[in-house]
């Protein structure tokens, strides 16, 4: 894999340069991001984390699978060539047209045989110590065409943040680039601005209910700070040590005590996002069951037997059944890969209304909030949702509806579209 700085034709530049700055010549709040979470992504879906190793620049870690790619090569006498341009704004806000840093890079990848692997590297930007900032990324994959936009809340006030820490999977170092794991337990703890530092690992084991109806009044009950177990470590002279994940529940890392910021790390059942189990498909329903029809799961010697005859009675056969299923579990498996936070995406107020209601025609961004519109963005009755960003101290993605009464009609809709065998969806 080679990293460099873009050296293309300066009319293909020109063109693409063109292209990206269509998409960011206006404050990214204007921008609707709806695509983001549209569960039809691109062919291309690289991954992208921020790490900040020193006071005036941070490294921005990627990962591409190489079977997004389109490999070429001349003839058969040539390696196969894989060519990717990453381009990158950072902006001094999500509601900013300040540009604080601009620049791109390309990744090439060589081969004489073509595999399925992770291209896997990092490069360097320019971000100063003690602000927020929103990194909005495009890549484009130079021999397909394909193109992915990704955005990054970038948070570097303070060296206790969660950015501020990395973690590398054992034994070959590869960056974690979600704040989940499901089979691995080794680790390398890396925090380069926090050398020789002493930091607890504060062990949670908890359990969440899943989010509310939109028209809910219930009043969330707060959330016990105080650990289940509490661990000290210590940060070598290079700003590294090792650990081991615990079984489950999750731990942060909290170099400052007196602040409730730090790095977290949760455990996930093997699989996740993907559902693969029985009980991994029974829990979703509920958002689509009685109460009755809940317990009776619950007493149920076969859940599985249980679960596939609700389908089919809600559907009438089989393959419409099957049919059904599969469009729900998708939307299932969509809302953990974009909202898991400190539960599963699904779970969450943003994953359950994508779970019912399907995908928003627009969303709206602001450094504290989504607004999701189902219609129309100038029509008046379209429907629409707004959440609230909270100041969680163990997730950056953790967004809470504003509930209200009115919701109550679309709601009840919704699910009576999927208990008759239909897919909800507000085009």
């Amino acid at each position: 894999m080679i990293l460099n700085k873009w050296s293309y034709s300066w009319v293909f530049l020109l063109v693409l340069a063109l292209s990206f700055f269509s998409r960011c010549n206006t404050s990214p709040y204007n921008v609707n991001y709806a695509h983001l979470y549209s569960g039809t992504a691109s062919i291309l879906q690289p991954d992208y984390i921020i790490y900040h190793h020193q006071d005036d620049s941070s490294q921005v870690y990627f990962n591409i699978n190489s079977e997004e790619l389109l490999y070429v090569r001349k003839d058969k006498s040539e390696p196969y060539h894989a060519s990717v341009l990453v381009h990158y704004r950072l902006y001094s806000g999500i509601d900013s047209k300040i540009i604080l840093d601009s620049a791109s890079r390309k990744i090439e990848d060589i081969t004489d045989e073509k595999s399925t692997k992770s291209i896997l590297g990092n490069f360097s930007i320019s971000v100063p110590m003690g602000g927020k900032y929103f990194l909005k990324l495009l890549t484009t994959d130079l021999n397909r065409g394909s193109v992915d936009e990704a955005h990054l809340l970038v948070d570097k006030r303070k060296t206790s943040g969660s950015q501020f820490f990395l973690l590398k999977k054992l034994p070959e170092e590869v960056a974690l680039f979600t704040n989940y794991i499901v089979n691995d337990n080794e680790f390398v703890v890396e925090s380069k601005m926090n050398k020789n530092s002493a930091f607890q690992g504060r062990f949670y084991n908890r359990k969440f209910p899943l989010a509310a109806p939109p028209f809910s009044a219930a009043i969330s009950k707060p959330f016990k700070y105080y650990p289940d177990s509490i661990a000290v470590y210590s940060l070598n002279a290079e700003g590294r040590m090792n650990f081991t994940v615990q079984d489950s529940g999750f731990v942060q890392f909290q170099t400052d005590t007196s602040s409730r910021a730090g790095y977290t790390l949760f455990r996930q059942q093997v699989g996740f996002p993907l559902i693969k189990t029985t009980e991994e498909m029974f829990y979703p329903l509920r958002y689509i069951c009685t109460k009755n029809e809940y317990n009776s799961f619950l007493l149920s010697s076969d859940l599985k037997k249980s679960v596939d005859k609700f389908w089919i009675n809600k559907t009438g056969s089989k393959e419409r059944g099957r049919e059904l299923i599969k469009k729900y579990y998708n939307r299932v498996q969509t809302a953990n890969q974009y909202f898991t936070s400190y539960i599963e995406g699904w779970k969450t107020d943003r994953g359950m209304i994508s779970l019912i209601f399907g995908p928003p025609k627009v969303v709206n961004k602001s450094n504290d909030s989504e607004t999701w519109i189902y219609g129309e963005e100038t029509n008046t009755l379209s429907l629409r949702f707004t959440f609230s960003k909270v100041n969680n101290p163990f997730t950056n993605n953790d967004y809470k509806l504003i509930r209200g009464p009115g919701y109550r009609t679309h709601w009840y809709r919704a699910v009576d579209a999927w208990r008759s065998g239909r897919v909800y969806w507000i085009n």
